[in-house]
């Protein structure tokens, strides 16, 4: 499977309850940015008397590479770092924002960046909880021979991504 499919086979599958952004102001380096936004809200008689709202925002960020190595990880990580608070609303009804970046390669065999993958993990609280939280998982992807190697939160979405 070339990227091009595997990429089309992810619109298709996102287009249900993700908006597909062709031109991101924040995530431009990304091949395709798939954001998804739940509201929900508990009121009193009428919609007007709202007692509590809550939402929880999930950003899907794919890029593709014909090589990679622990140095492209590392930028990854940090392109998705450093825009983490532009894209997320720090409001009082925001609880949470996911980030799930989806690096796709066509072969990698490098054991030592698959369990760096594995062992990720990154979490970061606003105003101690208050204001919601936010949290990356990582997914590597091996086109030639079909591998999704993922880290410990984005284990329940890996059958998802299989190509």
């Amino acid at each position: 499977m070339d990227f091009i499919t595997y990429k089309n086979k992810m619109k298709d599958k996102y287009k249900v309850y993700f908006d597909i952004e062709k031109n991101s102001d924040i995530f431009n380096t990304f091949d395709m940015v798939a954001k998804s936004n739940i509201k929900n809200e508990k009121f009193f008689l009428t919609k007007k008397s709202v007692i509590y709202s809550y939402e929880n925002n999930e950003v899907c960020l794919i890029k593709y590479t014909k090589e990679i190595d622990e140095v492209c990880l590392d930028e990854f990580i940090c392109s998705i770092k450093e825009n983490m608070d532009k894209a997320t609303v720090q409001d009082e009804n925001h609880m949470s924002t996911v980030f799930t970046g989806i690096l796709v390669t066509d072969k990698n065999d490098n054991i030592q960046l698959h369990n760096k993958i594995k062992k990720f993990k990154y979490y970061q609280s606003y105003c101690l909880g208050l204001r919601g939280w936010s949290e990356i998982r990582l997914i590597l992807i091996t086109l030639r021979d079909g591998k999704v190697i993922c880290s410990k939160k984005a284990k329940k979405i890996k059958s998802f991504y299989e190509p």
